[in-house]
C-alpha cells in the first residue's frame, strides 16, 4: 500500500527531529539564595536549598513549537530527617474563566510545577515519599510527576491572551525546596535527580496538539554536606598556625 506524499514527508520530518535533537533536563540547586548550579557544590547542616528542573532542547527543528509533556519521579538521596517545603495548587480558573498568571500550573509559594506546565492531566499535588534513605516526590501518574502544558490553540485565557510556553532553553518546569537538618552533623552526599529517568520528552509540532517524542538526558546535581567547624576548633587551628616555627629569611 502506498502512503500519500504528505504522510511520508511528515514521517520524515519527525524522524529527522528525533535524530538531531536531544532533550536535556538539568536539576539545578541554589544554596542559601546563591546561583542555581549543576554538578557538585558544598552545603552545611541547616542550609536552605532550592532545586529546579530546567529543560533545554538542542538543535530544535523549525516545526517544534514548545514542550508538551514528560513524566518523572524527582529524588533526593541520603535523606536524613531533612524537611521539604510543601506547596499548594492555585485553582485552574476563577469564576470568570481566567487562569492564574501564566496559565494552569501556577503555584504558591513558587514550588511544584511551574506555570504553564500543568495541563488537565497534571494538576495533582506532588507527595514526598521516603523509601529507605531516598526521598521520592510522587505524583498521580503511576507515582510520576506529570509535566505538561496545553497545546497552543488551547492555551487561550478568558480575556484572549495566550500563555503557551514556546521556549527551548532553560525552561523551568518544576521546583522544590529543602531545609537541611541542622542537628545532623555527619558528612553526606545528596544527589538531586530522578528515579528511573524517562527515555523521551514530548514536544508539540502542531498548534492543535500533534507532538513528537525526543530522546532525553538527565543531569543531576550533588550537594556535599559537611559540618561547620566549631569556633573552638577554628581557634585551635589558628593558634597552631601562629605557634608553628617559621623559617628565617636570609
Amino acid at each position: 500500500m502506498k502512503l500519500p506524499l504528505y504522510l511520508l514527508i511528515a514521517a520524515g520530518c519527525a524522524a529527522d527531529v528525533r535524530a538531531q535533537s536531544t532533550t536535556i533536563v538539568e536539576f539545578q540547586a541554589s544554596v542559601n539564595g546563591g546561583p542555581f548550579l549543576t554538578g557538585s557544590q558544598g552545603a552545611h547542616p541547616g542550609d536552605s536549598i532550592e532545586v529546579r528542573a530546567a529543560v533545554t532542547l538542542t538543535n530544535p527543528a523549525v516545526n517544534i513549537l514548545g514542550l508538551a509533556s514528560m513524566n518523572m519521579i524527582p529524588t533526593i538521596t541520603n535523606w536524613a530527617s531533612d524537611s521539604m517545603e510543601f506547596w499548594a495548587i492555585v485553582p485552574d480558573t476563577d469564576i470568570w474563566g481566567h487562569f492564574p498568571p501564566g496559565g494552569p500550573g501556577a503555584h504558591f509559594p513558587d514550588h511544584g510545577r511551574m506555570a504553564p506546565f500543568a495541563a488537565s492531566s497534571a494538576t495533582s499535588i506532588p507527595t514526598p515519599v521516603l523509601v529507605g534513605t531516598t526521598m521520592n516526590i510522587h505524583g498521580s501518574n503511576a507515582n510520576r510527576i506529570a509535566i505538561g502544558q496545553l497545546n497552543r490553540n488551547s492555551s487561550i485565557d478568558g480575556d484572549g491572551s495566550n500563555f503557551f510556553n514556546s521556549g527551548f532553553s532553560q525552561v523551568i518546569v518544576f521546583t522544590y525546596g529543602i531545609q537541611l537538618n541542622s542537628t545532623n552533623l555527619s558528612s553526606r552526599s545528596l544527589s538531586l535527580g530522578v528515579d528511573s529517568p524517562p527515555f523521551t520528552a514530548s514536544w508539540y509540532t502542531n498548534p492543535t496538539g500533534s507532538a513528537v517524542n525526543i530522546p532525553l538526558i538527565i543531569t543531576n546535581s550533588t550537594l556535599e554536606v559537611t559540618p561547620v567547624p566549631e569556633p573552638t576548633a577554628l581557634a585551635a587551628l589558628a593558634a597552631g598556625f601562629l605557634l608553628a616555627p617559621r623559617r628565617k629569611r636570609n
